[in-house]
């Protein structure tokens, strides 16, 4: 497995890196953005002359922790499927597609069949952080986490609410409101243990209101970091991707 070298001054510790299984979660219809895409879902959004599915798969690829990917797919899911039967990627391709809109939370309970291992990390399908995903895993499993989330700070988080948190472990989800300046926020990128997610049914929920609310009960850390993001779920944000993607 790859290993990650965690620590500082003359403590570091070498720790191996099981590779995991991805999620990345793209059923939705993305209203927003509709006007800009039409019927195009989010995920084969066009930047530089290629979707915005190749870059997310790329990333897990350049990780060297990621084996295969569950691509749980709903809105437009034949047009993902036909990209993926027609375009190589640099990592197994798998599906979950939803009958009927399930939202993030069912979209993961859903896919989860698909996933092996007990540990599995889940990535929004609209959103990219250039955080370094072994880092991230070597975090979660140092700190013995039952779930882990990358968490960004910006200037102006009234659109995203914030995380509030008691130095990495995260205590409560701030809902956005016109009051809310700087602050953590949710990244879209998630590592779960398989066993915290058993009693949560298939239906349809929401990741962010249902699913981390309760299992933030327990364990649920934050990985914090400066590295670039970027959601693509709006007009304004799409229209900078290309910008984004360049700096890299």
């Amino acid at each position: 497995p790859p290993s990650f070298r965690t620590g500082t001054g003359t403590s570091v510790i070498l720790m191996a890196i099981e590779p995991v299984d991805a999620i990345i979660l793209a059923g939705g219809a993305g209203s927003r953005i509709m006007p800009v895409l039409g019927e195009t879902p989010k995920v084969l959004a066009p930047i530089h002359d290629e979707p915005f599915l190749k870059y997310l798969v790329r990333y897990l690829a350049d990780s060297a922790v990621v084996r295969k990917v569950i691509i749980a797919a709903g809105y437009q899911a034949d047009q993902i499927v036909n990209y993926c039967d027609q375009n190589p990627m640099q990592l197994p391709i798998a599906f979950s597609i939803e009958t009927s809109p399930l939202g993030t939370g069912g979209a993961l309970i859903n896919a989860l069949p698909e996933a092996t291992g007990e540990t599995v990390l889940v990535v929004n399908g609209d959103s990219y952080v250039d955080l370094d995903l072994a880092e991230m895993v070597a975090f979660h499993t140092a700190n013995s986490a039952d779930a882990t989330l990358a968490a960004v700070q910006v200037e102006d988080a009234r659109a995203s609410g914030t995380l509030a948190l008691d130095e990495n472990r995260i205590i409560a989800f701030a809902e956005k409101t016109e009051d809310t300046g700087p602050g953590w926020i949710n990244a879209g990128l998630y590592i779960f243990e398989r066993v915290g997610l058993e009693n949560f049914s298939s239906g349809s929920s929401s990741l962010e209101r249902d699913i981390m609310p309760r299992l933030i009960e327990g364990n649920v850390q934050a990985c914090k970091t400066n590295r670039p993001f970027i959601d693509i779920g709006t007009p304004g944000n799409y229209a900078r991707t290309e910008e984004f993607f360049r700096e890299f």
